[in-house]
This record gives structure tokens, sequence and C-alpha cells, in this order.
């Protein structure tokens, strides 16, 4: 049962993001008590911002990242188009509520549409993708604290999603993703590292998950759609002003730079 006034919690979400504004946490009769509650508001934030779908988002996708928000499954978001960007990209600060964090993710991207009615079981991981690319999300939240709000709250703030810089597809798609390694460099320094097993022990099991939550809530998800799969390396600071790079062992590279 969906208690809350999801259309005032959308709206007011939406206008943090237009105005740059933010709050300690969503006020009372706003907050989500629950997932189906944080998603209703989600989904508003989005039927309100009237945003093309740029990428599906998938995070929390470690027991330790559920534990921390209290929740005990993957959360998912929709990244709008014109924050969907190509390596390279140099991103002002100001652009953000909060200086971003950073997750280095794969990227795989949808082979065939797949309608709103298909059955959740048709849904196999690796079948669906035709093209994998590295990629590096940034995250922030409209809450004072940088990753403020409860984790339902984070959730309707589309999942704490700011944007998404990708790299160049692959030019084959690897049969085992959760055995390459992923390293996260700013010039000579190592931020972190970690590998596909990180993100539900395969990002393919992830993939298929944002799909199967796509369906739940009455979408369908067109061929070409990219799903951001969850992190690899932790929720990593972004260094101000210096060029940040994510490499996955055979795949390529993605970079991106945030200005102070």
């Amino acid at each position: 049962m969906i208690l809350v006034d999801a259309v005032h919690a959308g709206a007011l979400l939406l206008e943090l993001r237009e105005t740059g504004r933010t709050v300690p946490e969503l006020p009372d009769g706003l907050r989500p008590a629950s997932l189906d509650e944080a998603y209703a508001i989600q989904d508003e934030l989005h039927r309100q911002g009237g945003w093309p779908v740029g990428a599906l988002k998938v995070g929390c996708t470690s027991e330790l990242a559920q534990k921390a928000l209290a929740i005990d499954s993957p959360i998912a978001g929709i990244v709008p188009k014109h924050r969907v960007l190509s390596s390279g990209t140099r991103f002002a600060g100001d652009q953000f509520h909060h200086h971003p964090l950073l997750e280095s993710e794969f990227a795989l991207r949808v082979g065939t549409d797949i309608a709103a009615d298909a059955d959740p079981a048709s849904i196999v991981g690796r079948d669906l993708v035709d093209a994998v690319a590295p990629a590096i999300e940034l995250v922030g939240t409209r809450f004072d604290a940088p990753m403020g709000g409860s984790g339902f709250s984070k959730i309707a703030d589309n999942s704490a999603a700011a944007a998404v810089v990708l790299g160049s597809p692959a030019s084959s798609l690897p049969d085992d993703l959760a055995a390459i390694g992923v390293t996260l460099r700013c010039g000579g320094e190592v931020l972190a590292q970690g590998n596909g097993a990180a993100v539900l022990g395969d990002p393919y099991r992830s993939f298929a998950w944002s799909l199967r939550h796509e369906l739940s809530r009455g979408r369908s998800v067109p061929a070409g759609t990219w799903v951001i799969t969850g992190t690899c390396t932790g929720l990593v600071p972004c260094p101000p002003g210096a060029a940040v790079t994510a490499a996955f062992d055979g795949l390529g590279e993605v970079e991106v730079t945030v200005d102070q």
C-alpha cells in the first residue's frame, strides 16, 4: 500500500535538482517507508522531469552496500539521456549538489526489444546483451550530506545517480565478466581496485535484475538501452580537477574529469 504523497515528493526532488538546493531528509508525509513507496516517488520524479531514458542503473550490488542502506536487494534508477556522456568528458563541479563520488562499472547494452508484458523468467542476462563497455558512474544526492537520506529516500532520489560516462564498446562480448579486473586511477595513483565478481557475483546477473525491475514497473526496454550494473571498485571520492581513469582488463578504459 502506498501511503506517501508520491506526487509532491517527486515534485520536491525535481525542484531540488533544478535549483541546486539540498535538504537534510525528505519531510514527513513525503518520506518513503518501503521499497514500493520509494519507487513510486522515483517514478514520479521521472514522469515530472520528462527526461528521455539514457541508461538504467543498478546499485547496492554488494552485501556491504545493502547492509549500509538497510535494504536486502539491489536498487534501481534511470539516468537521463543528457547525463550519459562519452569518455573524456569534463564536468564543471557546480553541476552537482556535492562533488560527486565515482563508481567503476560494466555497461551492458540490451540487444533486443523487451516488451512490458514479457515473462520475467525469460530474462537471462548474457543472452540479451549485444555489447559491453567500461563506464564510470558519478554518484550524488539532493540531501545535505553527500550520501545522506535513508536508504528508501536515496532510491526515491533516483538511487543517487548523477551522471554516467561511457567508454567505447569492446570488440567482443566476454563470457566471464566476473573475472575481469578493474583499476581506478588518478595520474599514477591507484584509487581502488576490484573485479566483476563484486557485482552480485556476476554483472550479467545484475543486468538481468535491472530488466526484471523494469518489467515490475510496467515498462518496456528498447534495444540499444545501456545498463550500468554496479560498482566493481566501491564508492570513491572524485579528485577535483584531475582526470580519473577506470581500466577494465581486456576491455579498455574510460576517463572523466570533474573540476573544483
